[in-house]
């Protein structure tokens, strides 16, 4: 399952799993014995990131860094009869659940604080440097509202390209990058003001930044 800033979630052997795009890293999740077991179904992502798992009677959502459990209520059923096989989400927020004996429906508490507090996905595209005006580096902060390949291009005021600093595939979410004072060819540029232009998908942004030698 992918969530919202692109980080990976895999369930294998009975284990979770969890790949960080930022750090390329991968760090096992635990969980409290019982919850899960080898015929747990599959899993899925909200749209606030958080992780739901299909269980034996039931499912679970991992938020907070703890896992909290949604049993199949007031249903004759055994558990494998009742094992969570295929978690959907449906365009209004619900959780439709499919298992060996039909069909079950969860509406997850959206409009809780705690969930708002945790959706850190800014809403639009920003970008702008500090310090400003610099001498000799500065760094370059801008905000992504999905996912997407970013570049970042400075220009002097004359439209004359100097560096493009970075071309690559980012997740949503706030990013930073140095800019040291230097053109594509690692010539030393001279004072002046300069264009950062910022090219996401659709999104486009611009700012200014002086460099005073």
């Amino acid at each position: 399952a992918v969530d919202e800033q692109d980080n990976l979630w895999i369930k294998y052997e009975g284990n979770i799993a969890y790949f960080d795009v930022a750090t390329e890293s991968f760090a096992e999740i635990d969980f409290p014995d019982g919850y899960f077991s080898l015929n747990s179904g599959e899993i899925t992502c909200d749209k606030f990131g958080r992780l739901w798992i299909g269980l034996d009677g039931g499912v679970a959502v991992y938020e907070n860094e703890q896992w909290q459990t949604f049993g199949f209520l007031g249903k004759e059923c055994s558990e494998i009869s009742t094992r969570a096989r295929k978690l959907e989400f449906a365009p209004n927020g619900d959780l439709w659940i499919g298992t060996f004996v039909g069909l079950f429906r969860y509406t997850p508490d959206y409009d809780s604080t705690e969930i708002t507090r945790q959706s850190n996905v800014p809403e639009t595209v920003t970008l702008y440097n500090h310090p400003n005006p610099f001498n000799p580096s500065t760094t370059i902060e801008f905000t992504l509202p999905e996912s997407g390949f970013a570049t970042i291009t400075i220009y002097s005021l004359t439209g004359q390209k100097i560096r493009e600093i970075e071309a690559d595939f980012m997740p949503a979410g706030t990013h930073t990058l140095s800019w040291d004072g230097r053109d594509t060819s690692g010539n030393i540029v001279s004072s002046g003001i300069y264009i950062t232009r910022l090219e996401a998908g659709k999104h486009t942004a611009t700012g200014r930044m002086v460099l005073v030698r």
